[in-house]
């Protein structure tokens, strides 16, 4: 993906965050553990969830699909 504005470039470089799933929904991927499609959609869900820059609309539609 090739950037054209210099300002999203260096916008979307400050806001880039390693995100980790928090410890406390591990409970909900050792359950979904066997069911591989769903616990790949439950992981985008929780990254999403422990995101420091949460995007809200994304979170309350996955949360309505799941």
């Amino acid at each position: 993906m090739t950037i054209k504005s210099k300002a999203l470039e260096v916008n979307l470089a400050s806001y880039k965050v390693d995100v980790s799933i928090d410890a406390k929904y591990a409970i909900l991927q050792d359950i979904m553990a066997r069911y591989f499609g769903l616990l790949d959609r439950l992981n985008t869900f929780l990254k999403e969830l422990s995101h420091p820059y949460r995007n809200w609309a994304f979170i309350v539609k996955e949360n309505r699909i799941l």
